[in-house]
């Protein structure tokens, strides 16, 4: 019978005797590198990595069959929420407030501590697996060495003037206190259940009012506008002994929820335009707002089209698409009531129409997404609806109230339900990389080829990056400002220790540091980069360049083949395509294969 485990340990045998691992590193023939999508060392290995991995050890032999001398290492992620929130379960820690009053460097400790649990079953499952990983020692994106390589990308990227500080509502974690990319998102939504409302506007110096649907009652403190279709046709029609106006198109709706109502007259949407209305609330901030120090509000504005999604120039041509990009109305007649609440603090799409007609925006919350005082309302914004709903039918103006079953978007790793707020930011514009991106992948082989396609069109579609958060266990924010605003962008550890005059054994441990120029104190801006920053900067930061190993990275960049599964074609592919482009003008990667996911019973 054929005895398997001990063949293997033969075959080991045979390869620590014969040195035969040494032999193959020592190569000294063409250049090959494959550079290790890095998995969280704080996990264990599911059948998926297995697969991916022994993929890799493939193509790593395939290239030392073939000849060649070949750079490769496994990789491990270190940073990030994931991390931070199996910390604060161990030790009890509820919010931010709690982990500051623990003390940052001592939870950033922990969590550096909890970052690599698994990564000798990492690089014992390698060895059984009988991949050359093992032989390897692997990257950890913690290192010191590794923090330098991405602060240095950041600094390079600042100075081609890639960065700049903005106001915008962003996705918001109220647990975790911090914003996300768009991009993390994208699978994160679930069914759940919430109020939709139907609620009376009074118009100013009239005894009609606008009708407006709503399934998130809580923006309604924040509201400055509403919208509707200007060449739509609107009734004013008597229901219940109120004059209410709403798209002729949704008439029905009135019948379905069980008013009888008779047609006053006929009006065109235009001619709505320009009204102002009357506060919804009796709230501090909306009694703030009539002031107009912070923009135009409590006015009827036109819908204007939004842009959906821009279409590469492969797909237009292969789809027939005219054009290129794909617009929507803000404002449609096919649900609602044809009338839309715009609150430009509290919606992407709210914003671009506050932007536009140069709206009031604002944003009544704090960190935890609880209400501030303005507001007039207290605790988290979604657990106020009920409080927002009864003022509402109290003073009349709740014509209809019903819960409904619909997608929301949850944090991927705590699964809170996050909230759209008005949020400062960093970001880098993408723009101008786009244009380097989208000629660089021109020379990128895609396997299988339709992955092409899908990176062009998640490219054309790419907004600004929302590159920092408002966390600890990162890779800091390299930026220190002055009171007047002057700016230092930190490259390198020599530079920080001139700086501020201290030796620093851990550069995680940098929040509170103090830094002297000029006979001026800067003062770093709280947060770290976001962790995909982390991976998008693998090439150059496994290696530690420039600071190290500056000759094996130029003769080795860009790297020959990633490997991973397709959902990264809007994760480590395009971090990865951003950061190389952004910083050297060059594509990161020279081929790409992507392997299928290994899936369960329910696919």
């Amino acid at each position: 019978m054929l005895d398997l485990k001990k063949i293997e340990e033969e075959v080991r045998h045979f390869w620590t005797k014969e040195n035969v691992t040494e032999q193959l590193m020592s190569k000294k023939g063409k250049k090959y590198s494959l550079l290790d999508g890095p998995p969280y060392a704080n996990l264990t290995p599911h059948v998926g990595h297995i697969k991916n991995t022994v993929f890799k050890d493939l193509l790593i032999r395939m290239a030392l069959m073939k000849g060649y001398s070949v750079v490769f290492q496994p990789g491990f992620d270190t940073h990030g929420l994931p991390i931070e929130n199996m910390v604060e379960k161990k030790l009890g820690l509820k919010n931010k407030k709690e982990i500051e009053i623990f003390g940052i460097d001592k939870f950033t400790a922990e969590c550096k501590s909890n970052a690599t649990l698994n990564k000798d079953l990492w690089m014992q499952a390698y060895k059984q697996l009988g991949s050359l990983y093992e032989y390897k020692k692997p990257y950890l994106t913690y290192d010191n060495s590794y923090i330098e390589s991405a602060w240095w990308a950041f600094s390079e990227m600042y100075k081609k003037g890639l960065l700049y500080e903005g106001e915008k509502p962003v996705m918001w974690c109220p647990h975790c206190e911090t914003s996300l990319a768009g991009y993390e998102v994208t699978d994160s939504y679930k069914d759940v259940s919430d109020p939709g409302i139907y609620i009376l506007f009074k118009l100013k110096k009239s005894d009609e009012n606008v009708l407006v649907y709503t399934t998130t009652p809580w923006t309604l403190p924040a509201n400055v506008a509403i919208a509707v279709a200007p060449e739509e046709t609107y009734v004013v029609t008597e229901v219940a002994g109120k004059k209410i106006i709403l798209a002729e198109k949704r008439l029905e709706k009135l019948s379905q929820l069980g008013f009888g109502y008779s047609i006053n007259r006929k009006i065109k949407g235009k001619e709505l335009v320009g009204k102002e209305y009357e506060p919804l609330l009796n709230v501090p901030l909306q009694k703030d707002l009539l002031s107009g120090k912070h923009g135009k509000s409590h006015i009827i504005v036109a819908s204007i089209k939004i842009l959906k999604e821009r279409v590469s120039s492969k797909m237009r041509t292969k789809k027939n698409i005219q054009g290129g990009d794909v617009f929507e109305e803000f404002v449609t007649t096919n649900e609602g009531t044809g009338l839309v609440h715009v609150a430009p603090g509290h919606g992407k799409t709210d914003n671009i129409v506050g932007v536009h007609y140069k709206l009031a925006s604002v944003s009544p919350l704090d960190d935890r997404a609880h209400f501030t005082e303005v507001s007039g309302y207290k605790g988290f914004v979604k657990d106020a609806d009920k409080d927002i709903i009864k003022d509402l039918e109290k003073d009349g103006k709740l014509l209809h109230l019903e819960q409904i079953i619909h997608s929301y978007p949850l944090c991927w790793r705590c699964k809170s339900h996050l909230i759209f707020r008005l949020s400062k930011q960093l970001f880098f514009k993408v723009d101008k990389v786009k244009k380097i991106i989208q000629k660089q992948n021109k020379k990128v082989k895609w396997y299988p080829e339709f992955a092409r396609e899908r990176f062009d069109n998640w490219v054309e579609n790419a907004e600004d990056w929302n590159i920092s958060r408002q966390r600890y266990w990162g890779t800091p924010i390299p930026v220190w400002r002055a009171e007047d605003g002057e700016e230092i962008i930190i490259s390198n550890a020599k530079e920080l220790e001139k700086l501020s005059g201290k030796k620093i054994s851990d550069l995680h441990n940098v929040e509170n540091l103090i830094l002297k120029k000029n006979k001026k104190e800067f003062r770093k801006i709280k947060g770290i980069l976001d962790v995909w920053f982390d991976s998008g900067v693998a090439p150059y930061a496994s290696l530690g360049y420039p600071e190290n190993n500056k000759k094996l990275f130029e003769e080795n960049f860009p790297v020959s083949r990633i490997n991973e599964a397709q959902d990264q074609i809007r994760g480590w592919f395009y971090s990865l395509m951003f950061c190389s482009a952004a910083v050297f003008e060059k594509p990161a990667y020279s081929e790409v294969s992507m392997t299928g996911w290994v899936l369960d019973k329910n696919g």
